[in-house]
């Protein structure tokens, strides 16, 4: 949508909390993100990449906690904590499961 457009477009995603949201939608799109989807037979190792993956991004994500804090404070520092929680989020972790269970495609597509 370019904004000059009246056309409505509904967005469906998964939701961070329960409620909704009316507003205007910005997509940022990351374009050096690309991988090709294709299915696997082995689910249990597919999600064993995603735990490994998780276990990178703590890694990098308290280093650069620690980081801000130490240059700006706790408080500053705090957001960083919350990123950590949405990689233990039982809800979107589940939610992945089921669709790596179910459709048997690479974890980055589930």
């Amino acid at each position: 949508m370019d904004g000059s457009s009246n056309v409505m477009q509904l967005i469906r995603g998964v939701p961070a909390s329960n409620g909704f949201a009316i507003g205007p939608a910005f997509c940022a799109v990351d374009e050096g993100l690309k991988f090709e989807i294709h299915t696997v037979s082995d689910v249990t190792a597919e999600w064993s990449r995603l735990e490994a993956a998780l276990g990178v991004a703590r890694e990098q994500l308290e280093e650069i906690r620690q980081q801000a804090l130490e240059k700006a404070g706790a408080e500053e520092s705090a957001i960083f904590e919350a990123h950590m929680l949405f990689l233990d989020d039982p809800d979107l972790l589940d939610t992945v499961r089921k669709v790596l269970e179910e459709r048997r495609e690479i974890i980055e597509a589930a």
